[in-house]
C-alpha cells in the first residue's frame, strides 16, 4: 500500500487534476489524501472571518466567487460527461450550505464544517473524475477514520482498526481516497488538523497501514538548502534523514507539516517529497539514513520572542526549572530554544497568545526581561560534531552577524542561533556558501 497526499496548487485546475490522475496510475494499491483546491481554503477563512464579523454581504460576495471557480473547473474537467450534471448537483449542495451558513450565528461546529468544505469538494470532484475515467474507487469519508483523543492527539489503534474495517468491506478496490486536515474530536465533532494538516492526515494512515511509502505531492522539487524568498541559488535535497527534516520543518521550511515525520519514523516508512509540476524530478527522499558531517540546509522562522528569568535563587538549587517549564506548560505555550548559565535561563516561542499571563507568573520567580522581533537561524546536517572543522565554519561565517542566543543540543544534527530579524536574511546569505561544500549524497550509513 502506499500513500499519496496532493495540495491545493497540485489540484487548482483541470489540468492539474488529470495530471495527479496519472500520478497514481500504478497497479499498487494506494491511499490518495487530497487537500481542497487551489486557494479554496482561503476563501473559506474569509468568508468565516467575514460572517464572524458580521460582513455577511461580503461573506456572500465570496461564496459567489466561490461558485464561479468551481463552475469553470467542472466546465474544464467533465466536457463532454454525462457525470458533468452530478457534479453541479454536489456544487449547488455545497453552495446551499455556505449560504445558510450566512444566515445563523455560527456555532463552533458550524465553523468547522465550513472551513473543511474544499477538502470534501475536492475529493467528491476527484472521485467523479475517477469514474469518469473508469477507475474502481473507495471515497472515504476522513472524519469517520482521523479521531483525536480529548487532549487533541491522533488515535493512533483506532485509526488503524477504522482503516482496515474500510479494507475489509471493499476487497479488490485500488484506489482509496480521502479528505486532508479533516478529522473528529473525541466527543464525534467534525476538527481539523490546523493549517497544512493535509501532510500529517497522510502519515497517519501511513502508519496505520503500514504503508511501504509516503509520497507527499506539491508545487517545489523538495526540500531546498536555503529560503529562495530570500537566497539566490537555493537547490532542492535529495536525501535527508528524519531528524534533519524535523529541524527544517520545525525552523521554518514550509514544504511539510512539522508533525508529519513523527508518525513515518515510528513505523520506518520513508516519507518522499515531489513536484506534481515536475514530476521527473527526483525530490527528497527522507528515511532513517544518516551522513555524518555534512553541512546540508539552513532554515529561518520569524516572530520569535525571547524571555529571560534572573535569579539568584536558581545558584546551586534544584526544582528552579521545573517551576519554570511549569509556567509555559500551564498556558500551553512551547518553547523553541532554552540557554542557561549559574543564575539564568533564557527561553524563546512563538506563540504569544498567553504572553501577559506567562511574563507575571515568571516575575515571582526572578527578575525578567523580553524582547521580540527576532529571528531563529537553523543550521542542519547529520552529526556536524563529528567533522572536524564544521562548527568552526559556521560561527566563521557568522562573525559579523550579532547572536542573541545559540543551542547546539544533544542531537547534534543542527545549530541554532537567536538574532534580531534585521539580520536575518544577511545570516541566510553568508551561511549559504557552506551547503556548496561537497559532500558525497550517496555514501550513506
Amino acid at each position: 500500500m502506499e500513500i499519496y497526499k496532493f495540495g491545493g496548487t497540485s489540484l487548482e485546475n483541470a489540468a492539474s487534476i488529470r495530471r495527479v490522475v496519472e500520478i497514481i496510475s500504478s497497479p499498487a494499491p494506494k491511499i490518495v489524501v487530497l487537500s481542497a483546491n487551489g486557494k479554496v481554503t482561503d476563501k473559506l477563512s474569509r468568508i468565516l472571518d467575514f460572517l464572524n464579523t458580521g460582513e455577511q454581504f461580503r461573506a456572500v460576495s465570496l461564496i459567489a466567487e466561490l461558485e464561479d471557480y468551481y463552475r469553470k473547473l467542472i466546465r474544464q474537467l467533465f466536457a463532454g460527461t454525462g457525470i458533468r450534471g452530478l457534479a453541479v448537483q454536489d456544487l449547488r449542495a455545497l453552495i446551499e450550505g455556505l449560504t445558510n451558513r450566512c444566515k445563523i450565528e455560527l456555532t463552533e461546529q458550524d465553523s468547522n464544517w465550513l472551513i473543511t468544505r474544499g477538502e470534501y469538494f475536492s475529493t467528491v470532484l476527484f472521485c467523479l473524475y475517477l469514474e469518469a475515467c473508469g477507475h474502481h474507487h473507495k471515497l472515504m469519508n476522513a472524519a469517520k477514520i482521523i479521531y483525536l483523543d480529548r487532549h487533541h492527539q491522533p488515535e493512533r489503534e483506532r485509526i488503524k482498526n477504522e482503516l482496515n474495517s474500510v479494507f475489509q468491506n471493499h476487497p479488490g478496490t485500488r484506489i482509496f481516497v480521502t479528505q486532508g486536515f479533516v478529522c473528529s474530536g473525541h466527543q464525534g465533532s467534525i476538527e481539523t488538523l490546523g493549517r497544512g494538516g493535509s501532510d500529517f492526515t497522510a502519515a497517519l494512515l501511513g502508519a496505520a497501514v503500514p504503508a511501504s511509502v509516503i509520497q507527499i505531492w506539491s508545487d517545489v522539487d523538495g526540500f531546498l538548502n536555503n529560503d529562495p524568498d530570500f537566497v539566490r541559488g537555493a537547490l532542492p535535497l535529495q536525501y535527508l534523514s528524519f531528524d534533519e527534516a524535523a529541524e527544517l520543518a520545525y525552523f521554518g521550511a514550509r514544504v511539510l507539516h512539522p508533525a508529519t515525520l513523527f508518525p513515518a519514523r515510528e513505523a520506518g516508512i520513508p516519507v518522499l517529497l515531489k513536484n506534481t509540476r515536475r514530476p521527473e524530478v527526483p525530490g527528497t527522499v527522507i528515511s532513517e539514513k544518516q551522513q555524518n558531517g555534512s553541512i546540508k540546509a539552513v532554515a529561518a522562522k520569524d516572530n520569535i520572542c525571547s524571555l529571560s528569568i534572573h535569579s539568584h535563587s536558581m545558584l546551586m538549587a534544584y526544582g528552579f526549572l521545573r517551576k519554570v517549564f511549569g509556567i509555559f506548560e500551564k498556558h500551553e505555550t512551547a518553547v523553541d530554544m532554552v540557554t542557561t548559565s549559574e543564575v539564568n535561563v533564557s527561553v524563546t516561542i512563538d506563540n504569544t497568545h498567553r504572553l501577559p499571563a506567562i511574563l507575571k507568573e515568571l516575575g515571582k520567580l526572578g527578575e525578567v526581561s523580553f524582547s521580540d522581533g527576532l529571528s531563529l537561524v537553523c543550521v542542519v546536517g547529520d552529526h556536524l560534531a563529528d567533522k572536524r572543522g564544521r562548527v568552526r565554519q559556521v560561527f566563521a561565517a557568522l562573525q559579523d552577524i550579532p547572536l542573541r542566543m545559540i543551542s547546539y543540543g544533544a542531537a547534534r544534527n543542527s545549530i541554532a542561533f537567536l538574532v534580531e530579524s534585521a539580520f536575518k536574511v544577511q545570516a541566510l546569505e553568508a551561511l549559504n556558501h557552506l551547503l556548496s561544500i561537497p559532500e558525497n549524497q550517496e555514501h550513506y550509513v
